[in-house]
Formats: structure tokens, C-alpha cells, sequence
């Protein structure tokens, strides 16, 4: 047990997960002797991690994972359209209220006239 995970089990690191990464291939003279690892999985733990607001910005500056931008622009597409159709509820809940409105306007001019 590395000295990292024998703090965390005692809970006296705040560590969610212990994720480990090899950033660039490792070579000896020009022939890879272990390919990189574990950058995919920090970046989508990493994100999974961080509060609403900051997931698009994250997702959008992060080079390593595709899936996680394009999980982040489907969400940014949901919420626009959700705020979308909310405003055209209102927008046509105004216009019914308007119209019920001039027919009254319409209604007490024709019958006092």
C-alpha cells in the first residue's frame, strides 16, 4: 500500500479516487517499452468531480477525450432547448393573455356603443 492510499483509508486525505497515469509513452532508443495510460480515465473522473458550472468549461478545454466533449455539448444542447421551450411557453401564454385581453377591450367597447 503507497503511502497516498494508506491516508486516504484512514480519511486523512479528502482523496476520491487514486488514478494512475503515464502521460507519454516510455522508449529506449525509439521503441516503445510502455505505452501511456490512465489520462482518459482522470480526465472523465476529474470531471464527473467538479461542481455543474465549471463540467462544459473543463470538457471544452480538455484535449484528451472526445466522448467527454461531446457529452458536455449535448448537455449545453439540452438545457438550450429546454430554455428554449420554456420561453415560447411564455411568450404564448403572453400572447393568449393579450388576446383574451383585447377581446374584452373589444367586447365592452361594441356593447356600450
Amino acid at each position: 500500500m503507497s503511502y497516498i492510499e494508506g491516508k486516504k483509508d484512514h480519511g486523512n486525505l479528502p482523496i476520491k479516487a487514486i488514478v494512475p497515469i503515464l502521460a507519454e509513452d516510455r522508449t529506449i532508443d525509439g521503441a516503445v517499452v510502455k505505452e501511456r495510460f490512465g489520462l482518459k480515465e482522470l480526465t472523465e473522473l476529474s470531471y464527473e468531480l467538479l461542481p455543474n458550472a465549471q463540467k462544459r468549461a473543463f470538457a471544452a478545454a480538455q484535449t484528451v477525450s472526445a466522448e467527454l466533449q461531446k457529452k458536455a455539448a449535448y448537455s449545453a444542447i439540452a438545457i438550450a432547448g429546454a430554455a428554449a421551450a420554456a420561453g415560447a411557453n411564455i411568450w404564448l401564454e403572453n400572447q393568449r393573455s393579450f388576446q383574451k385581453g383585447l377581446r374584452a377591450i373589444k367586447a365592452d367597447i361594441y356593447s356600450t356603443g
